[in-house]
């Protein structure tokens, strides 16, 4: 029984230092860079939100506190 146990646990742990080290090499990353443009530039222009507030209001509900909910 405990070498079972043993077994369990050297595998788990073999498993999870493995997603550890493999895992990075699969995962995109993610930019919030869109044109080679800035959060703050985004932000302030006026194509780039018009985009969004039509998905948003197309797909998503906000409420007065800013919460939005997607579907």
């Amino acid at each position: 029984m405990k070498k079972y146990i043993l077994i369990l646990f050297i595998g788990f742990i073999f498993g999870y230092l493995l997603s550890i080290t493999v895992d990075p090499l699969f995962t995109a990353k993610a930019t919030a860079e869109v044109a080679g443009m800035s959060r703050y530039e985004l932000e302030h222009d006026y194509d780039f939100k018009n985009a969004v507030k039509n998905i948003v209001s197309t797909n998503c509900n906000v409420d007065y506190s800013g919460s939005i909910t997607c579907f």
